[in-house]
């Protein structure tokens, strides 16, 4: 599986929260991460009712097509199937709330 380097600017007390975490803010987004493609991937698990609630708008779920691979799973669609996707959403605010500069 191949890997892909994010650079994130959060708010220094976003980060210090993330550090009482086990392991610390690395940590806590890696599960973070792995909470999201799991409940994007599993539409029974718990993680998919946490990410309706997080993530209201519900485009993000059109954006999935069957697993061939993984019988009742979700994967996300293929880039050449995605040319209806929103280019803005990659920026998305913390909850109302924009990084200080």
């Amino acid at each position: 599986m191949s890997k892909v380097m994010l650079s994130l600017e959060l708010p220094e007390e976003s980060v210090r929260c993330l550090e009482q975490l086990p392991g610390g803010a690395a940590a806590a987004l890696n599960e973070l991460v792995a909470s999201v493609v799991e409940g994007m991937s599993d539409p029974a698990g718990w993680q998919r009712d946490w990410l309706e609630r997080v993530f209201a708008a519900r485009a993000w779920v059109d954006r999935l097509e069957p697993d061939p691979m993984a019988p009742g799973r979700l994967r996300p669609r293929a880039p050449d199937d995605a040319s209806d996707w929103p280019s803005d959403e990659a920026t998305v605010p913390m909850r109302g709330r924009t990084p200080e500069r």
